[in-house]
């Protein structure tokens, strides 16, 4: 079998960080806005997906797995404001189209995690809660 292509990751990574930097300059917004805004939508998502288990919640909040899953779908949202983006609406309703789209209660009706994204961050946090477990030995 042959390997897949080497810079496939960094091809996707590019893809993302190029998405970033544009919604940044249309948006006049710093990376530290940007990815703030990412994940206070990421756990409000999760607040409204998992609104009677906090712990649960807190469990896919600190999970790699899911802030992946996020920002998988997150490219998506953006390539698409991208698209329809008229740069020459003042700023301010730019930056209005953009949360718009990203708005957790309306994400809700259209995606959610999905069972291997929920089993994996399942079995990420069994996997820290038996490391320190065993540190407290």
């Amino acid at each position: 079998m042959g390997k897949a292509p080497s810079g496939h990751m960094n091809d996707r990574q590019t893809g993302i960080e190029g998405y970033k930097a544009q919604v940044c300059r249309i948006l006049k917004w710093t990376e530290l806005q940007y990815a703030e805004f990412q994940q206070e939508t990421g756990i409000k998502y999760l607040r409204l997906y998992i609104p009677d288990d906090q712990a649960g919640a807190d469990m896919l909040i600190r999970s790699r797995i899911y802030w992946q899953w996020w920002i998988n779908h997150w490219q998506y949202r953006d390539a698409s404001f991208l698209l329809a983006t008229v740069e020459t609406l003042p700023v301010e309703d730019r930056r209005f189209l953009y949360k718009a789209v990203h708005e957790p209660e309306d994400l809700l009706s259209k995606f959610y995690p999905g069972k291997v994204v929920l089993d994996e961050s399942y079995a990420e946090m069994i996997g820290r809660l038996f490391d320190a477990e065993i540190q407290h030995v």
